[in-house]
């Protein structure tokens, strides 16, 4: 049995970039890294990460800004992506991100937004569709999938139905043998995931608006010396998604899944 652990960063409704990132690992990966990431916690004293909620101060963090001020976040943040660094070179796993150019998605006409569907949902689809495809070079021929996603109500159900359509449309999607939704405060292998997605999120908004800076050092941390497949759904891939018939992704995914993949 391998897991397949995935969370977003970046909500379609107001965001210009929405990123959903995960890592596809048996449990030797998975038991490993949720104990060094419980030991980041415990040495910097907090109950879970979460970025979003750090980078503003809210919650169990506002206590925290006194204590580590920004500098001091930005080195318990390192503590965290050395996690992710490290934990690359343990047993077998994948890295995969995908992001979806949002605005590139609004500019469309309706009709080929009805054609693609709920975007979001497109995004979850393709990444799905990548991370077995690329499991099938990494891992047994007959490796199966547990799927953990947060748990998040307005997308629990239409995901449940997203992957019985999936197993229709594509034999490699019939590998994934369990669906469960977590909450990731209490489940440090969803917080990793979490880590990962915002982390290239903030990465893409950088490029996207401000390429003049430099690249964050949590950034350059995370991605140091691993292997990471990427698919970046840009206003060319949404036409060329928007002219195929139900069932395109697995194909378009095999195509931009052998472009698209790099090493850091």
């Amino acid at each position: 049995m391998t897991y397949a652990i995935i969370d977003e960063s970046g909500k379609f409704k107001d965001k210009d970039v929405i990123c959903l990132a995960g890592i596809l690992a048996g449990w030797e990966y998975w038991g490993v890294a949720g104990d060094r990431w419980q030991q980041v916690l415990n040495k910097h004293t907090i109950q879970y990460l979460h970025v979003k909620e750090l980078r503003r101060w809210d919650g169990i963090y506002s206590e925290k800004k006194e204590v580590w001020g920004n500098a001091g976040r930005e080195t318990v943040l390192l503590d965290f992506a050395e996690v992710i660094r490290t934990g690359s070179s343990v047993g077998r796993n994948i890295t995969l991100y995908l992001s979806l150019d949002a605005a590139a998605w609004k500019s469309l006409s309706s009709e080929e937004q009805r054609r693609i569907g709920r975007p979001d949902l497109a995004v979850f689809d393709l990444f799905l569709a990548g991370m077995l495809f690329h499991g099938r070079d990494l891992f047994p021929p007959d490796f199966v999938v547990s799927l953990i996603c947060d748990d998040e109500e307005e997308v629990a159900l239409p995901i449940y139905r997203l992957m019985r359509a999936s197993k229709l449309r594509n034999p490699d999607a019939k590998r994934i043998r369990s669906l469960a939704f977590c909450d990731d405060k209490s489940y440090p292998q969803l917080q990793i995931a979490y880590f990962i997605a915002n982390t290239f999120y903030r990465e893409l908004i950088r490029a996207r608006n401000t390429p003049e800076l430099p690249q964050p050092e949590v950034f350059k941390a995370m991605v140091s010396g691993t292997r990471v497949h990427s698919i970046h759904i840009d206003e060319r891939m949404l036409k060329e998604m928007a002219s195929y018939p139900q069932g395109f992704v697995f194909q378009l995914v095999k195509n931009e899944a052998r472009k698209q993949s790099w090493v850091t």
